[in-house]
């Protein structure tokens, strides 16, 4: 299993977010058109991505991708599992009958990449703009670490910490639908 520690702030202002991240960037701004088609389960969340992307080797591709993390309104850490798929629409259409169908994520998102770390400017279909920071950690290194680094890049980005979202787009688009992490 992987882990990364991440935070989500609702933006006002992208653009300015953008020219900040631009100057910290190593690589990047590569864009992603993604949905996200998320199912009901008991445990977590589950989600099949389907995306394209300009990542150099990555192009279209999909992923189903199993995450653990509580939902509080803060920097914590997501417990996580993908497993690409040549199959997207034959595995949806599987995990919808055995599961259910949930929520669906439409987003654009820009990702920028600062040594470990995934900076995405996401501009969310029925929801706004956002920033997503997710620190990428190593096995055995502890969370306080991956909070300090996260800590540095809000600081650089200057992001307002009165819009940090503590639960998945798919949870702000259908609350009720919402499992327990």
């Amino acid at each position: 299993m992987h882990k990364n520690i991440e935070l989500k702030v609702r933006v006002q202002n992208l653009p300015s977010i953008r020219n900040k991240a631009r100057t910290i960037a190593e690589r990047g701004p590569f864009l992603l058109e993604q949905v996200d088609y998320f199912f009901p389960v008991d445990q977590g969340r589950l989600k099949l991505r389907v995306e394209q992307s300009s990542l150099p080797d990555r192009g279209n591709h999909a992923e189903l991708i199993a995450y653990h993390r509580t939902d509080e309104q803060a920097a914590r850490a997501s417990n996580y599992l993908i497993c690409p798929t040549q199959e997207p629409d034959q595995l949806r259409q599987t995990l919808d009958r055995a599961l259910g169908a949930g929520p669906v994520v439409r987003k654009i998102r820009e990702l920028y990449l600062y040594g470990r770390t995934r900076i995405h400017l996401d501009e969310v279909e029925g929801l706004g703009d956002f920033v997503e920071i997710e620190v990428v950690m190593q096995d055995g290194e502890s969370n306080e670490t991956g909070h300090r680094e996260l800590e540095e890049i809000v600081e650089t980005l200057e992001l307002d910490m009165s819009g940090v979202e503590s639960v998945a787009y798919a949870d702000m688009l259908t609350p009720t639908l919402r499992a327990q992490p």
